[in-house]
């Protein structure tokens, strides 16, 4: 049986509305599989067009997308503002090709809904760009919350900082009027916060959510609830079996290295700590400072004077903090000897052993230093395997994605009334 992962199958591909996130990320992916021919790139753009037109073995970019559909593809991007997908995506997929729609994947939950139908009409695979789960870090925490350790969820606190101020306050109208974009940091970033959540708890089955912005909203009084370009969000949930989930998302300056996020889970039998790096551009001695576990409360090289090699190899590489332990521990035990650390190509566990003192809290399970940087190829790669018969990964299927729409449409309600609860 042929290896799906393995590039043998000859493909074509087409990038639909190609902007610099496609310079970044899907056609360098595209490239980079020997089986995969790019034959179409379509962007309404002439500068990208002759950007994209002077890269190596690229067909000469077209402005209209339907002369690039007309090639008949195998495989589509879909790099659009969310207001094209659905007439970009329909096309695609009814043409017979498998789709990957990058995010924000719709304007509403509707939308979503149809695309995802129209995928299963055609018995074609469509997929979205929710590519932050396939990173060492968050896969990590996922295998953890997968083994049960950590018990019946009962509290999630997520933070996701981007720099993306100037771009929702002065930036084009791709990112400042919703009627394009779909919203503003609810839509844009929150979306990568409830598809992760909602991967790593294997759905987020919410029964309510309450959501507010900054800027608030100013609607028109009696006409029907829009999204708006928010720069900075909360949204609570509250799931079926009682269980709190709390996001917040800010769209700062565009000064720190790499989308930073911060999470916290606790759990009936244990609790995840999870932090993807330094808020902003220290020298390697901070960041290796910030990376060390001295400040987990236990010894390592921060006390020995050595330098953290896992933080320092790549520079933002970020870290994984993790902690399992019984409710009710106060602290984590000492080990009885210095903990030995071992660098694996840019990551490093550190394992405590429990000594037998019964009078003591149990220990810090593991902590983990891990890399923490998206990848933006992932998800067009995934598109490929899944064109030769890979299976798509949970994480960036379309069920998923409207999933995410229809509690983004939940939260903009919300926000219109103030923050009352409502229904997804």
């Amino acid at each position: 049986m042929t290896d799906p992962c393995v590039p043998t199958t000859p493909l074509t591909a087409a990038v639909l509305s190609a902007g610099g996130w496609s310079q970044t990320a899907h056609l360098p992916a595209l490239l980079s599989d020997p089986g995969c021919q790019v034959v179409a790139v379509s962007s309404p753009d002439p500068v990208a067009r002759q950007r994209i037109g002077q890269l190596p073995g690229m067909p000469p970019p077209v402005a209209d997308w339907r002369a690039a559909l007309a090639r008949e593809p195998d495989v589509v991007v879909v790099s659009s503002p969310p207001a094209a997908h659905l007439d970009m995506a329909t096309a695609a997929l009814r043409r017979g090709a498998d789709v990957l729609v990058e995010k924000p994947f719709a304007p509403n939950a509707a939308q979503a809904a149809a695309l995802r139908d129209t995928a299963a009409a055609a018995g074609r695979r469509l997929l979205v760009g929710f590519g932050w789960p396939a990173t060492p870090l968050f896969a990590a925490a996922g295998e953890l919350l997968a083994s049960g350790r950590l018990g019946r969820i009962e509290q999630l606190v997520c933070h996701l900082a981007v720099g993306i101020g100037e771009l929702l306050s002065t930036g084009p109208a791709t990112y400042t009027d919703p009627e394009i974009s779909a919203g503003g940091t609810l839509a844009v970033s929150m979306s990568h916060q409830l598809g992760m959540i909602d991967w790593l708890l294997g759905g987020i089955d919410a029964e309510t959510v309450a959501a507010q912005t900054f800027p608030p909203p100013e609607p028109a009084p009696g006409a029907a609830v829009r999204p708006w370009i928010d720069r900075h969000a909360a949204l609570t949930l509250t799931r079926a079996d009682g269980g709190q989930l709390v996001l917040t998302s800010s769209a700062t300056l565009p000064d720190r290295p790499a989308p930073h996020w911060r999470l916290d889970i606790a759990g009936s039998s244990g609790q995840l700590s999870l932090d993807s790096g330094p808020l902003t551009g220290p020298s390697p001695a901070t960041a290796s400072r910030a990376a060390t576990p001295a400040d987990a409360g236990t010894p390592g090289p921060a006390d020995s004077g050595t330098a953290d090699t896992a933080a320092t190899t790549d520079g933002w590489l970020g870290e994984l903090r993790s902690a399992v332990r019984p409710v009710g521990s106060v602290r984590p035990v000492r080990p009885q000897a210095s903990p030995q650390v071992q660098p694996h190509a840019q990551n490093a566990v550190q394992r405590h052993q429990r000594p037998d003192v019964r009078d003591e809290p149990p220990p810090v399970v593991h902590q983990q230093w891990l890399p923490s940087a998206y990848d933006p190829t992932v998800p067009t790669l995934a598109l490929l395997r899944a064109a030769r018969g890979a299976p798509v990964p949970d994480y960036l299927d379309a069920d998923r994605a409207v999933t995410v729409c229809a509690l983004t449409d939940a939260a903009y309600r919300s926000a219109a009334t103030g923050g009352r609860p409502v229904r997804p």
